[in-house]
């Protein structure tokens, strides 16, 4: 299959708006036609997507920022332009981001002479839609992104909740500290992104943009901490995936260290209560800690050399830590990352017969089932001890490299969104 390059697709946001009855704006081209659009425009060089949002929304049809507030977003569309069209000079057709905006009332003031794009609007209660009212173009991409914004069977307050629970990173969100049970839950979806690693490609670039210039803009200021844990079983990805972040962070205001070699002295210091030091981001820095001390603790449990009783008072420890570096001020994002075992067997496999292509990282064997089934028992134990609702785990699919990345950037860029609005 041939792929196209990333800068072939014209990148494009569209706001579907929705006010507070559950009824969603639509606009059209002229008083003749038919067809119906959702507020959408180009984003412009070192625009990010959200400037670009705000600003086609705001020059389409008159909302401010402070009217509405962003419930979750889903990208990847894709529709090519027909013939007539004058972009194809320079694109072949356009990529596009569908935010779903709720407005803060019902049926805000529209305003739509700032732009010439519409000549009328119309509000449509969210179940009226369908794909046949948009032009012909988008009616693939259309009928992908209701299904996925608007199921069937929910009033307007169900709708909303499964919107910022389903459609958005927290959908892997683990709050509660009952028995986690990784072995029922998938390592294979993609439901966040509604195309594949090509489109993928696309999006990853602007949100690394917003990721580096909120970073930077933190670093700056010295302006918020951050900790990022890693955690997962080998081969899961936990070194790939912090490689590919840091490549989006400011290097003056990043830390990155590994504790997957925990020395007793660490150990004992930790057990101590006192293992602040080795977790701590000052301000400014986003330190990003790849598998901390959860890796080591799995690694004693499952050598004999710490038993079921000791792993308990450990992670009461550990889970004590994080919520006293909360209660001081330190964001924490904690991140397993949930492989199954005939994907990890096959990396593994990877890594022994092609050493070279990754020197840091231990060769390891083939994992067997009842190796991976034994480990993965020993990670629930661990998260389920280590969780609380101040300190959730994201329980990441990690089986598609790309997806997996994906979701990172959007759980980080989240974060440093909510960092930069509370710093100012």
């Amino acid at each position: 299959m041939m792929i196209t390059p990333p800068e072939s697709w014209r990148v494009n946001v569209a706001a579907v708006i929705m006010d507070s009855s559950g009824h969603v704006l639509l606009g059209s081209t002229s008083d003749q036609s038919r067809h119906w659009h959702f507020p959408q425009g180009g984003v412009r060089s070192k625009e990010s997507l959200m400037e670009a949002l705000q600003r086609e929304v705001y020059e389409e049809v008159g909302l401010e920022p402070s009217s509405y507030r962003i419930v979750c977003f889903l990208g990847g569309f894709r529709y090519r332009y027909g013939k007539d069209n004058e972009k194809r000079e320079r694109w072949i057709g356009q990529q596009q981001t569908y935010f779903l905006l709720l407005c803060h009332g019902e049926r805000p003031e529209v305003d739509i002479s700032l732009s010439p794009e519409f000549s009328r609007v119309e509000w449509r209660s969210w179940r009226e839609l369908r794909p046949k009212i948009f032009v012909r173009a988008k009616r693939d991409a259309i009928a992908k992104l209701l299904q996925s914004f608007f199921p069937e069977n929910m009033e307007i307050h169900e709708l909303i909740a499964y919107l910022e629970h389903q459609i958005t990173p927290r959908r892997y969100l683990h709050e509660s500290a009952e028995r986690i049970d990784l072995m029922a839950t998938a390592c294979n979806e993609q439901s966040l992104f509604a195309e594949g690693k090509e489109e993928a490609s696309v999006l990853m670039m602007h949100l690394s943009k917003d990721i580096q210039s909120i970073h930077s803009s933190l670093e700056a200021k010295k302006k918020g901490r951050l900790l990022v844990i890693f955690h997962g079983l080998d081969g899961s990805g936990c070194d790939s995936s912090l490689r590919k972040l840091c490549r989006s962070l400011d290097p003056f205001g990043l830390r990155v260290e590994t504790l997957l070699s925990a020395s007793e002295q660490e150990m004992s210091a930790y057990n101590l209560d006192c293992p602040e030091h080795l977790l701590t981001p000052q301000q400014g820095e986003l330190l990003m800690l790849d598998r901390s001390l959860y890796y080591a603790l799995g690694k004693d449990m499952l050598t004999g050399a710490c038993d079921e009783a000791h792993l308990s008072e450990r992670m009461r420890c550990l889970r004590d830590s994080e919520q006293r570096l909360s209660e001081q001020g330190t964001h924490i994002i904690k991140i397993f990352l949930n492989i199954s075992q005939p994907e990890q067997q096959r990396r593994l496999e990877k890594r022994r017969l092609k050493p070279a292509a990754c020197p840091r990282l231990q060769v390891c064997s083939n994992s067997t089932e009842g190796q991976w089934q034994r480990e993965t028992e020993l990670a629930q134990q661990m998260l389920s001890l280590s969780c609380s609702q101040s300190n959730p785990w994201y329980i990441l699919p990690a089986d598609v490299k790309w997806y997996r990345n994906f979701c990172i950037a959007r759980i980080l860029l989240d974060r440093l969104r909510s960092m930069l609005i509370e710093e100012d």
